[in-house]
């Protein structure tokens, strides 16, 4: 019997290890290819090694073809690919709307999120939506995209608002007290910023050398007041509402550098930050601003105050200059900041520099996240979501992606030609803006892909969209000086 003889006991004992052994290898090895393989490493057909990404790629609307290098992909958007790693050319393709494209890298085991893609109508439909006793000098629009406000210079002391979201569009009235409109006399009304509840905007209403801050309510004119009548004891230059709140603002003295905050309800207010030459703020007690408190001759500093009253200086030797822009906005709860002085040709970007000063053992000041070249700066701006910057300098434009750390420098142009005198941008939905020229306004891709002219330019009045960006709202004029408000629906007839 095979199990008494000592010998033989020893011989199964030896095969059952090699099999253990053997079966731990190719354990071991199916787990390493399983982690390979969920990774999304392959070997082609040339026996090369090579890694997979994956894209997301939505649109508005839904149900556009998607073509990677030429070759169309099984299935419409909102899609997800998983394609080795690569330069890719991306078009998207829908009847009724125009290509949009645009080259990507794509890095093995990496994510591209395409979600932002605006398709446009090849043509755009137009018709009235509500007619205006004249042309308004000023468009805001509330924050929650509902309140179209209409502001007129020669007849300050009323304004409009139209309900977006109403079947039957109408003019409501917004009347000011009679107190405060006949403050506002032989002026021009500028900046119009709204609270956070979308009943509240404060306006800037200039005559000559004096500003008259508004802080009006639409839907009770006995709430509406002047900052300076409110807040008698402060003297300042300019005013902006405190993290979107109704009853709180920051006043800046521009004569005396000073940065105040202040209560609209109580008229209390007290110093927040003396040395202040330009600041911008946002939410949580948040300010970047520019001071000469301590610089030498010919420079300034730029310094970022939080709620926790740290002072971070986050630029020395910033070159003086007449003008500063600034931006500052928050993403996963940590600050994003944007500099420029126009002087310099720059701008100096920083992704939440409060880390890298606290990750340094060698600086107090932050090294920048990317330097962005362009001549002559002329506008800044963060998207709201913090994801995105872009800069102007006359007709060019360069942008920086926080999320795949790319910069993008280029001129805008329509079906070959460049865009010229172009005069303002704006964001829209984080990823792509609009711009205006003195005759038309434009769609662009934040990154310069995808432009599209879209409506006529009247005066300095920006574009208005829908909640759902599925139309724009915009002011026509005629030769009688009538005027009305026009829909442009952004979906092909078909839909």
């Amino acid at each position: 019997m095979d199990y008494l003889d000592p010998q033989k006991k020893k011989q199964k004992r030896r095969k059952l290890m090699v099999g253990y052994a053997l079966l731990s290898v190719v354990i071991a090895l199916a787990t390493v290819l399983l982690v390979y393989v969920s990774r999304g490493f392959y070997v082609d057909s040339e026996g090369t090694v090579i890694q997979n990404g994956l894209m997301y790629i939505d649109t508005e609307p839904v149900s556009a073809d998607v073509y990677l290098n030429g070759e169309k992909q099984s299935g419409k958007t909102d899609a997800r690919l998983v394609v080795p790693e690569g330069n890719y050319s991306i078009e998207l393709k829908r009847a009724g709307y125009w290509p949009w494209q645009r080259s990507v890298r794509l890095d093995g085991g990496s994510l591209r999120r395409l979600t932002y893609v605006r398709l446009v109508p090849e043509s755009l439909s137009q018709k009235q939506y509500l007619n205006l006793p004249a042309a308004p000098d000023v468009v805001s629009q509330s924050d929650d995209g509902r309140w179209l406000l209409l502001m007129y210079n020669k007849t300050p002391g009323e304004a409009h608002v139209v309900d977006l979201r109403s079947g039957t569009p109408r003019l409501v009235d917004v009347p000011f007290p009679a107190e405060i409109a006949t403050q506002l006399q032989d002026g021009v009304w500028g900046s119009v910023q709204w609270a956070d509840d979308n009943k509240t905007f404060l306006a800037a209403y200039s005559s000559g050398s004096t500003t008259t801050h508004v802080l009006a309510d639409r839907t009770d004119p006995e709430q509406t007041v002047t900052l300076r009548d409110s807040i008698p004891l402060v003297s300042f230059t300019s005013a902006t509402l405190h993290d979107g709140k109704r009853d709180r603002v920051y006043l800046h003295d521009a004569d005396e550098s000073v940065l105040y905050t202040a209560n609209v309800t109580s008229g209390e207010s007290a110093v927040l930050i003396e040395g202040v030459i330009e600041f911008a703020a946002t939410g949580r007690d948040t300010v970047l601003y520019v001071t000469d408190a301590l610089s030498s001759d010919g420079t300034v500093e730029v310094r970022l105050r939080e709620r926790d009253d740290e002072r971070s200086v986050i630029r020395t030797g910033l070159q003086e200059s007449d003008t500063y822009l600034l931006d500052v906005g928050s993403r996963d709860d940590s600050p994003v900041v944007a500099i420029s002085s126009p002087a310099e040709d720059r701008v100096i970007v920083y992704d939440d520099p409060r880390a890298a000063i606290s990750s340094s053992s060698i600086s107090d000041i932050p090294v920048p996240t990317t330097v962005m070249r362009i001549a002559d700066p002329q506008q800044l701006m963060l998207s709201d979501d913090a994801s995105a910057v872009i800069a102007r300098g006359g007709d060019s434009f360069t942008s920086h992606e926080f999320t795949e750390d790319r910069t993008y420098a280029y001129s805008l142009n329509v079906l070959g030609q460049d865009i010229a005198s172009i005069e303002s941008f704006d964001w829209v939905d984080n990823r792509y803006m609009t711009l205006r020229t003195d005759t038309s306004h434009y769609f662009a891709d934040f990154t310069g892909d995808n432009t599209h002219a879209v409506v006529d330019t009247v005066g300095a009045l920006p574009l208005v969209f829908d909640d759902r960006r599925e139309r724009i709202i915009s002011v026509e004029t005629r030769d009688s000086g009538a005027a009305r408000l026009v829909e442009t629906s952004l979906l092909a007839p078909d839909q």
